[in-house]
């Protein structure tokens, strides 16, 4: 069973339709868009499993790796 944790900051919705609006801009340029989620969470698709702590290292080493 699954439980939501705390309140969403009240920012976090604009920075969801920032997110969007740079998505769509990319997309109409017809340049790549990868999404990166972090959170602990079931994984469903691709599923990449590393050694490093630093999160943002092991997401672009991620990336980098499914690039190729």
């Amino acid at each position: 069973m699954k439980s939501k944790e705390g309140c969403s900051a009240p920012e976090r919705d604009s920075q969801f339709r920032y997110i969007n609006e740079q998505v769509k801009d990319f997309i109409q340029q017809g340049d790549p868009v990868i999404s990166v989620d972090t959170k602990k969470r079931e994984n469903v698709g691709f599923v990449n499993v590393g050694i490093s702590r630093d999160t943002s290292e092991f997401a672009v080493e991620s990336i980098r790796w499914w690039w190729r």
